[in-house]
């Protein structure tokens, strides 16, 4: 057996893992998105309450317009590691960014 038999990757499920992966970081930053802007700009500005849909929207509209992504340097190593670590920044970041700013609403 060669290494993708073994791995069960291939190339569909390396395609397959992506599109999870872009699923639940639009899905989690839409999360953290709408849970910071009703702590934050709804009491200050008086805006309407973000749906989940209309935070995935922004959240992926800033992605698009930053050209921000989950890696900015070529990264070395074992592809499974390398699936590990997105899908850990994917969730982990909007997770930290929102624990983070509930401490700060506690000093408001």
């Amino acid at each position: 057996m060669n290494e993708k038999e073994t791995t069960g990757w291939g190339c569909f499920g390396l395609v397959v893992y992506i599109l999870v992966v872009m699923v639940v970081a639009a899905i989690c930053v839409g999360w953290a998105i709408k849970i910071l802007w009703g702590w934050f700009i709804v009491p200050i500005f008086g805006l309407p309450i973000l749906t989940a849909a209309q935070a995935i929207g922004i959240g992926m509209t800033v992605g698009l317009l930053t050209g921000k992504s989950a890696t900015t340097k070529k990264e070395e190593g074992d592809t499974l590691e390398l699936a590990i670590k997105a899908m850990t920044y994917a969730v982990g970041m909007p997770a930290m960014t929102v624990g983070i700013a509930w401490i700060v609403t506690q000093f408001l």
